[in-house]
């Protein structure tokens, strides 16, 4: 059949708006479409964490988050008025260009990221009526905004509509999954005597627990857990929240001018499987969870970064599909992981009993002393800390006894010579060889050609670079393939030794590292991860 478009899209939210922007990159056709007439202006997710910045970065786009959102390094928790830890995010300096917190409205998040594409991509007003998959694609079938009914043919469709998941309910997809019976208030208010705006603060008592996240224009978010009102029925208003903040706040707190008031139970469910009939599930429909640690939405922007790359390589370059079952068995378990996190995490925040709590607060005390511990905690709830070393192709690929291996996150190295970030922006694998002080030209007549005939054979998706220590090196015809490397940070950052090669994904992740005694299995890597 004839096709609309290579992927349809369904949700015009983060996940969505991401994976569109991700098929920017690659030049992938798509096209996306929303049941709502415009977007929502209330904040929702609040919280960007450091991967998804780096994977901003690797759009182009931190800078316009940077530049107006609010970068807070510091969380503390107290109980009642004593402060038991405070977690420092300037910590991971090391690690990445992003030791913060961004908080930043969702609602300007999905403006960035729609602003960022072609104005005809995205079509408001549409509503997914039915779904029709067959062995070649898939059949949308679409009312439109003025009521007439449409459709829309797609080789492949990514369900990224959410938590209530129209795509999903189609397809008969379980959501397996349960209450955590832990009813949460939330407000975006303004409070009178809000002392530190550069800090996030969780507060636990007797009576419930209260999160204060500082954003913009003087308001507070505001998530409160009151024990007495977990049988609540209806909708919270202003009264209800404030006299949950008096129970809870151990100092006099009024708040006032509500922009958005909101409850609901917490809970966590994901699908059983991420990909079927031609359609992928991104983000919430997906998986859903509880909102300690503010984990959902980078999840799912990390979903869409993972996929896009995938499936632009197999349309373009017509790889085999097997590249695609990656998608499913590396961010299943990320997910799954951060269900079991955040329901602890709740869990932990929420207990009642006096042996319960001095134990948590005793723990949480002598954690606090620690810097590492306390940098680990930063790394995982910024999501650094994610990798794919447990994947079967991760397990397959040759490894050195030191530096980055496969399934590896990549942080961004860059000096005035080479930006890695940039360099992944143009949607290609990077293969990095160090060789040092070594003749470049021996080196480059070697590999290029084996590369060149690697692409010309699957596509232009790998882009090679030698690192060198001096200019000097540099013969004219292969300037363009050589990265200066004076002082030797770049190679040391990615723990690479002289004549060894590791291979980056456009989502800067680890597809192999090999060290020079076994660069003759670098094409059987790449015949294993692209077929």
């Amino acid at each position: 059949m004839g096709f609309d478009t290579d992927v349809l899209i369904i949700g015009a939210g983060p996940s969505g708006l991401m994976l569109a922007n991700e098929f920017e990159k690659h030049q992938v056709d798509y096209q996306i479409i929303d049941q709502s007439l415009e977007r929502s202006h209330y904040s929702k997710a609040l919280v960007v964490h450091s991967r998804s910045m780096e994977m901003l970065d690797m759009l182009g786009l931190a800078d316009k988050f940077t530049t107006r959102g609010l970068l807070i390094k510091n969380i503390e928790l107290y109980y009642k008025k004593e402060r038991i830890l405070e977690n420092d995010f300037s910590l991971l300096h090391d690690d990445t260009d992003h030791p913060y917190l961004c908080i930043f409205p969702q609602s300007d998040t999905e403006a960035i990221l729609e602003r960022n594409l072609p104005p005809t991509k995205v079509l408001r007003g549409n509503k997914l009526l039915s779904l029709h998959t067959t062995d070649n694609g898939t059949i949308a079938s679409i009312e439109k905004e003025d009521g007439r009914i449409t459709t829309i043919k797609g080789k492949y469709m990514a369900a990224c509509d959410g938590a209530h998941s129209r795509v999903r309910k189609e397809l008969n997809m379980n959501f397996k999954g349960k209450s955590e019976d832990v009813h949460v208030m939330l407000g975006d208010v303004k409070l009178n005597n809000l002392q530190e705006k550069n800090k996030l603060r969780l507060i636990s008592s007797d009576a419930g627990m209260m999160f204060l996240a500082p954003f913009k224009n003087g308001y507070t978010r505001v998530i409160a857990i009151d024990y007495q009102k977990q049988d609540m029925d209806g909708e919270v208003d202003l009264v209800g929240l404030q006299e949950s903040v008096n129970k809870i706040s151990p100092d006099p707190l009024r708040i006032s001018d509500p922009y958005w008031l909101s409850n609901f139970t917490a809970s966590h469910r994901q699908v059983d499987h991420y990909f079927k009939d031609g359609v992928f599930f991104v983000g919430d429909a997906a998986h859903i969870h509880n909102p300690a640690g503010g984990q959902g939405m980078n999840v799912g922007i990390q979903d869409a970064s993972n996929l896009a790359w995938k499936l632009a390589y197999v349309l373009k370059y017509q790889l085999s599909v097997n590249l695609l079952a990656t998608y499913e068995e590396e961010r299943k378990k990320v997910a799954e992981d951060v269900i079991k996190k955040t329901n602890r995490m709740i869990r932990g925040i929420t207990l009642q009993s006096k042996l319960g709590i001095s134990t948590r607060n005793f723990v949480l005390k002598r954690l606090s002393r620690s810097l590492i511990m306390k940098k680990m905690i930063s790394k995982n709830m910024s999501q650094i800390s994610v990798d794919y070393r447990f994947t079967d192709l991760s397990k397959f690929m040759p490894h050195t006894r030191r530096g980055r291996q496969a399934g590896d996150r990549v942080p961004n190295h860059h000096n005035e010579e080479f930006h890695l970030y940039e360099k992944l922006r143009a949607g290609k694998c990077l293969l990095l060889m160090n060789i040092e002080d070594d003749d470049p030209d021996i080196f480059c007549e070697k590999v290029l050609p084996a590369i060149e005939d690697f692409n010309e054979r699957v596509g232009g998706i790998i882009s090679p670079y030698f690192i060198v220590n001096a200019e000097s090196w540099l013969p004219d015809k292969h300037r363009s393939f050589l990265i200066i490397d004076r002082n030797k940070e770049i190679s040391h950052k990615l723990g690479l030794k002289k004549g060894e090669v590791i291979v980056i994904r456009p989502d800067a992740h680890v597809l192999t590292h090999l060290s020079r005694f076994r660069l003759k299995k670098l094409a059987a890597c790449l015949q294993a991860q692209f077929g």
